[in-house]
């Protein structure tokens, strides 16, 4: 988090209650804003278009690579999304 090459997109239900302050706290202290969406679903009523979300971000910053971690389903449907738009990605492998 403290890399300034880094742009964090995290979108989560209920970030609070789910994950604690003390998570959202140390993003905000060690992400400047510039550099981060959060998009808490419960909050907004609603998902993000999550593919306009990723080419977006990855066209204004001139990101080189998408790092994603999210459940097996959203993991390959998002790697998916990436490469059919030519944005480098890695996710984790679930093998198990």
């Amino acid at each position: 988090m403290q890399n300034p090459n880094v742009f964090l997109i995290w979108i989560a239900s209920d970030m609070e209650n789910t994950f604690g302050p003390t998570l959202q706290e140390l993003i905000e202290k060690t992400i400047p804003s510039e550099r981060r969406i959060i998009f808490d679903t419960k909050k907004a009523g609603r998902r993000p278009d999550v593919v306009q979300l990723l080419k977006d971000v990855f066209r204004a910053y001139a990101a080189e690579i998408v790092f994603i971690t999210s459940n097996p389903r959203g993991t390959v449907e998002l790697m998916r999304i990436c490469r059919e738009n030519n944005m480098p990605c890695l996710g984790p492998i679930f093998d198990s």
